[in-house]
């Protein structure tokens, strides 16, 4: 078809845009009436939007063209405002339908002698523009979300963080709660966390929060390798992790919380424990944990003297250890072992005499626990 055949369709594009302060009217009114989101967009900013790209569409149809590239931006442009305020896409897509139509309706009141044969093909290329708009549209909305989603992110896990350090007067931990969208005025629990196996951190926030169905109910942020975070109750049997867990305490309690959770986790991982521990229920291996020159000096004390006797210093220091476990009791230590009681008598005087260690004595006693503890928690190499 020659260009003068498209004439008449121009012509109508034209005149359409000569008058495009009362289209643009119009157009406004109709999205007004149609998207009841757009409440929130200011008259000025429609106005600005809508004349930038119902002027792309007379402008292409006039033309006989597709939207350009600059053209598509723009209401890439326009889209990535809308959602940044908060417009759903499905109601921007509807605003853009709207003020398409009611475009084409301004159109063809100037198009009374266009011939059916051109009515036909304008139609293909409306279509064909308005698929093209949809498109950018839906890929520039989703941009945003993400985009948002990682900015929405990175605020509670600053808000958290600052939470959790502490130092904060009642003003600021009132606005960074309502950023995690928790409440003030209870107390809750400090947990730091991470998966063992096939639990990956996304995983870890849904299994420590399961069962909580009443919000606001926890809040949790990457830290490191971990996760830590606030719970409002106190976890549900957890399998696939290691948890470290302290509280319920109150606001100003948190950063102290946040030390003991932390020092649970630490020693729980290391450990290979399963599920969630406080300070209380890890009893002295916390204390073990964090204190590791403690452990040094005693290992110093214990087990440099065995170090000379070889396989006989192992069996001593298992024999030692079953002696502890069994209440310190010989005969019970026998029978752990599987061995005569007078073996068991030869070993822990042996012991004694490479140590010089009184297994009468408290104090002893109450070292070798530690001992034990602490190569449970750091295996010698």
């Amino acid at each position: 078809m020659s260009d003068e055949e498209w004439q008449p369709v121009a012509a109508a594009a034209a005149a359409t845009l000569d008058a495009l302060d009362e289209v643009i009217v119009g157009v406004s009114r109709a999205i007004r009436e149609s998207v009841p989101e757009y409440a929130y967009v200011s008259d000025e900013q429609l106005k600005a939007a809508t004349t930038i790209n119902v002027t792309a569409m007379l402008l292409a149809l006039r033309d006989r063209r597709h939207l350009n590239a600059q053209e598509l931006e723009d209401f890439s442009t326009t889209v990535q405002e809308r959602a940044r305020n908060g417009v759903p896409i499905d109601e921007y897509l509807l605003a853009v339908l709207t003020a398409e139509a009611e475009m084409w309706e301004q159109l063809w009141k100037r198009a009374a002698d266009v011939p059916e044969a051109r009515r036909s093909e304008a139609f293909a290329l409306r279509f064909a523009n308005v698929n093209s708009v949809t498109r950018i549209t839906v890929s520039a909305h989703r941009r945003i979300e993400l985009v948002t989603a990682r900015e929405d992110q990175e605020r509670r896990a600053l808000a958290l963080r600052a939470l959790l350090r502490g130092g904060l007067d009642p003003a600021d931990e009132r606005e960074h709660l309502a950023q995690l969208g928790l409440s003030p005025g209870r107390p809750y629990f400090v947990v730091r966390a991470r998966g063992r196996g096939s639990m990956t951190s996304d995983q870890l926030p849904r299994a420590l929060a399961k069962g909580l169905d009443r919000p606001p109910h926890s809040a949790f942020v990457l830290w490191g390798e971990d996760t830590v975070g606030l719970l409002r109750d106190h976890p549900a049997d957890v399998t696939g992790l290691t948890a470290g867990l302290a509280g319920p305490v109150s606001l100003h309690q948190l950063p102290k919380a946040h030390s003991q959770a932390t020092s649970a986790f630490e020693t729980a991982w290391a450990l290979g424990l399963d599920g969630a521990y406080d300070l209380p229920g890890l009893g002295l291996r916390a204390a073990v944990q964090a204190s590791p020159e403690v452990g040094e000096a005693l290992r110093e004390k214990y087990l440099s003297p065995l170090s000379s006797s070889g396989s006989l210093g192992d069996e001593l220091l298992a024999t030692i250890r079953a002696f502890l476990e069994s209440g310190s009791r010989r005969e019970a230590t026998a029978t752990k072992l599987h061995v005569h009681h007078n073996t068991v008598g030869y070993r822990l005087n042996r012991f004694s005499e490479l140590t010089e260690a009184d297994l009468s004595d408290l104090t002893t006693l109450a070292e070798l626990h530690w001992l034990f503890v602490d190569l449970d928690l750091r295996p010698r190499g």
